[in-house]
C-alpha cells in the first residue's frame, strides 16, 4: 500500500517566482511520482496581504494550481507560527494521515 504524504512550504506571499520555479522543477508531481514512488500533495502556505493586487495573485494563483493555503493573519515573519498551524488545521481536514 502507498502511503500519502503532504508537504508544507512556507513562503511569504510576495515570492510567486520562487513558487512557480519550484512547481516547475523539484515539485513536479509526476517526477515525485515516477521516480521516487512517493505520492504527494504539495501546498504553499501564506497570510494575507494589505495589497489588493497582491491578494487578486494569490486568488488567481490559487485558481491555477490549487496549491495555496491562504489564511486570515497578516503575513509577516513574525506570524510563521500561525502558518504552521494553518498547515495542520488543513492537513487534519483532509486526513488524519499525515507526515512533514
Amino acid at each position: 500500500c502507498c502511503v500519502a504524504y503532504k508537504s508544507i512550504l512556507m513562503y511569504w506571499f510576495q515570492y510567486h517566482k520562487r513558487r512557480h520555479l519550484c512547481r516547475d522543477t523539484w515539485l513536479k508531481k509526476q517526477s515525485l511520482e515516477h521516480e521516487f514512488g512517493l505520492k504527494t500533495k504539495i501546498v504553499f502556505v501564506t497570510g494575507r496581504s494589505l495589497n489588493d493586487s497582491i491578494t487578486a495573485y494569490i486568488h488567481y494563483e490559487h485558481e491555477k494550481y490549487k496549491d495555496i493555503i491562504q489564511s486570515d493573519f497578516i503575513d509577516d515573519y513574525q506570524n510563521n507560527t500561525y502558518k504552521a498551524i494553518s498547515f495542520l488545521r488543513w492537513a487534519y481536514c483532509i486526513s488524519q494521515d499525515w507526515t512533514m
